[in-house]
């Protein structure tokens, strides 16, 4: 895993997600069948004090994060590739699907 949306807030990073790259929050189970050529999955991931919100970028990425023994709280978002880019443009070309 290696590609993640930084913001500057340790918390919350799915409402900042929400709120200024147009994400859309979702339950697991829709994430895959809502996803589209446009947008990827994101998901945010709390490490305790601090939370990672990784781009799923490809099939393998999203297994990664989605591990069933994984047990550390997690939301999942769909956000657009335009406005990953557009956020951090060095994320430009890492889209597998």
């Amino acid at each position: 895993m290696g590609y993640y949306i930084e913001t500057d807030q340790p918390k919350l990073k799915y409402l900042w997600i929400e709120q200024y790259m147009k994400g859309k929050i979702l339950p697991k189970d829709q994430i895959l069948t809502n996803k589209s050529d446009d947008n990827v999955p994101v998901v945010v991931v709390s490490n305790g004090p601090f939370e990672a919100a990784g781009i799923a970028y490809s099939e393998r990425e999203w297994e990664a994060f989605t591990l069933s023994d994984d047990f550390r709280p997690k939301k999942y978002l769909l956000v657009s590739k335009e406005e990953i880019v557009k956020q951090n443009p060095k994320h430009e070309g890492i889209f597998e699907w």
